[in-house]
């Protein structure tokens, strides 16, 4: 495409709407991630300052004006002209009635002058703004990782701190512009002024930023020690690993603490004298904040595989420093049953929680720290997808971070996959205490295979809307019922026992769908009762039936209950048949429903969500 064509073009559809003697600008950048682009709207500059307000209709990107044909045109090709850019370049467009329409790379002086315009408007009256931004190559693909923080001084005194660079779309281009030698920007901004300081500094245009770091380090103790080596400064990193080299003792305990996430990230022989290699850089750490480890939620939305292998290899090279994974899974896959199962894995779970939180003790407050407690105590109730790239190994750091999912959480994980690219989860997704719920939505539908002795079922459904399954399909086409003594019920809620007459405590009680009423089980060795107990009885079964058993979402109630719609309303609706039977025990009750040919299923039971 003939970009200055384009522009020449639109340029005469629109020059009458112009004034003369006004230049207006505008610029963008290239995202890094995606075909995307950020920047700053058009401006003119009147009295030395950008002036936002005087726009003409076409150049405004308002929600009123944005669909309009020509400034839809007009956003859509310097989207096209930008996107078309190495990396980090400003594009500069201009327009005006004596120049046309145009565009050009911005030089290092254009960028200095357009950042301080740009950061001079977004500082209130009355406030100054203070910005640190960190610039370094991600280590694997070279691109700027840019990580900031802020701080706004009020005119009373106050000072408040946030995180965010402003700066971070000028820290890019000047990365590139420097031959990616940039390693800090500072700033200092109020509503007439901006001063940037660059480290190195731009020759002409920027001042030196000097860090001026106290290197002083008591390395008689080791958390002084972890703290150097966990404050993301390589002078700071250096002293601590000489220290480390000098204490034989100290660089044992340290290689224990990071050993396995230093092999994962640099390779199987790489020892503490790697750690600078392997060490998180700062917008790595931000993956395990709280944007992505909510409360009961670990997000990897919209991340792309090298961000979702980051948080992968971190969390399953923590878990193998505190038992071998490959031992574990043979000791998982001679195990003849669920329970036995079930007690390997949390004795295995205890270990490694507990030596988490006995190393998060030694420091907690570095990066590394601060991880190793909040995954200590995360409870994971939801694992999302969306929009993800989830391409990871099956290797023993997706095995681990699989692991660690029940490691807080008895109760089965939801995962909710849309529109992501999954390579898989595992074995070790069976391997858990209950097995993981899964919904998909726009994404190819596959579990992992299933390598332990015995067999187990996981509950799943395809799109919000599609009805739980279980994946293998339910091999019992019986119909159910539930049955169970009262006293089950009474302890799962931790109620008292009501004072109910002993024929009907001791009575097997029952539930079940009301379309078997006419072939439901009969007793035919049920005693009569008295209308006391008899009422006594189908009114407890109502209210269990009412308040309980009927907002169930297990996978049993499936099995067991049908939804039916009224044809006059649409409305779904369960309805249920319940009685009890006088004279029978449990087990003679559930025998007597069995040889009827119906499926027996018990309360707690019903209640699980892991279904066998």
């Amino acid at each position: 495409m003939d970009f200055q064509k384009e522009l020449n073009d639109i340029f005469e559809t629109i020059k009458d709407t112009l004034p003369t003697g006004v230049e207006y600008l505008s610029y963008n950048i290239k995202s890094y991630t995606g075909r995307g682009t950020s920047g700053q709207s058009y401006f003119a500059i009147v009295d030395g300052k950008p002036d936002r307000e005087a726009i003409p209709e076409v150049l405004k990107s308002d929600r009123e004006t944005r669909n309009n044909e020509i400034n839809k045109r007009i956003n859509d090709i310097e989207f096209e002209i930008t996107v078309a850019q190495q990396p980090g370049r400003f594009v500069i467009f201009s327009l005006s009635k004596e120049n046309g329409f145009t565009y050009r790379i911005a030089t290092l002086e254009e960028l200095v002058y357009l950042t301080k315009f740009y950061l001079m408007g977004i500082v209130d009256p009355g406030t100054r703004k203070e910005i640190f931004a960190d610039v370094a190559p991600d280590k694997k693909t070279g691109k700027p990782d840019v990580i900031g923080r802020q701080k706004i001084y009020y005119g009373n005194g106050e000072v408040k701190e946030y995180t965010g660079a402003p700066i971070s779309d000028f820290a890019r281009a000047a990365f590139h512009a420097l031959d990616e030698k940039l390693k800090f920007v500072y700033a200092m901004v109020s509503p007439d002024e901006a001063i940037i300081r660059t480290s190195p500094a731009i020759p002409g245009l920027t001042e030196l930023y000097e860090v001026n770091e106290d290197l002083a380090l008591d390395a008689s103790k080791l958390e002084n020690i972890y703290e150097f080596l966990e404050s993301h400064s390589e002078a700071k990193v250096g002293k601590a690993l000489e220290a480390l080299q000098a204490n034989s003792e100290f660089r044992a305990k340290a290689e224990k603490r990071y050993g396995q996430f230093i092999k994962a990230r640099v390779s199987e022989n790489a020892g503490i004298d790697s750690f600078a290699e392997a060490a998180l850089t700062r917008k790595e750490v931000e993956l395990f904040g709280d944007r992505h480890f909510t409360d009961e939620v670990i997000s990897l939305s919209r991340l792309d595989e090298q961000e979702c292998q980051t948080i992968v290899t971190f969390i399953g090279s923590l878990v193998q420093n505190y038992f071998d994974i490959k031992e574990f899974k043979d000791q998982m896959e001679s195990a003849e049953n669920k329970n036995e199962a079930k007690a390997i894995y949390l004795e295995a779970a205890e270990k490694v929680k507990n030596g988490i939180l006995d190393e998060a003790h030694v420091y907690e407050e570095g990066w590394f720290g601060k991880i190793l407690q909040m995954l200590a105590h995360h409870e994971v109730e939801k694992l999302m997808f969306e929009k993800t790239r989830f391409k990871v190994k099956n290797d023993d750091f997706l095995k681990g971070f699989i692991f660690y999912l029940g490691m807080n959480n008895s109760s089965p994980v939801y995962f909710d996959v849309f529109q992501s690219t999954v390579s898989g989860f595992s074995e070790f997704f069976w391997f858990l205490p209950s097995v993981p719920r899964t919904a998909w939505g726009d994404t190819d539908f596959a579990l992992p295979e299933n390598t332990l002795k015995f067999s187990r079922r996981a509950h799943y459904r395809i799109g919000d809307e599609g009805e739980w399954q279980l994946q293998p399909a339910q091999d019992d086409d019986r119909p159910a019922i539930l049955v169970f003594y009262l006293s089950e019920f009474f302890e799962r809620y931790g109620m008292s026992v009501y004072n109910f007459s002993k024929t009907v405590s001791d009575s097997p009680f029952f539930i079940y769908d009301r379309s078997l009423k006419k072939k439901g089980p009969k007793f035919p060795d049920e005693v009569d009762i008295n209308k006391q107990d008899f009422d006594a009885g189908f009114n407890i079964l109502k209210t269990i039936w009412t308040e309980y058993v009927a907002h169930a979402d297990t996978p049993n109630f499936s099995r067991i209950f049908k939804t039916t719609t009224n044809l006059e309303t649409d409305d779904f609706f369960v309805e249920s048949t319940y009685g009890f039977a006088p004279g029978y025990n449990l087990d003679s009750a559930v025998a007597t429903i069995t040889d009827q040919g119906f499926a027996v299923v018990r309360w707690e039971e019903f209640w699980d969500y892991d279904v066998e």
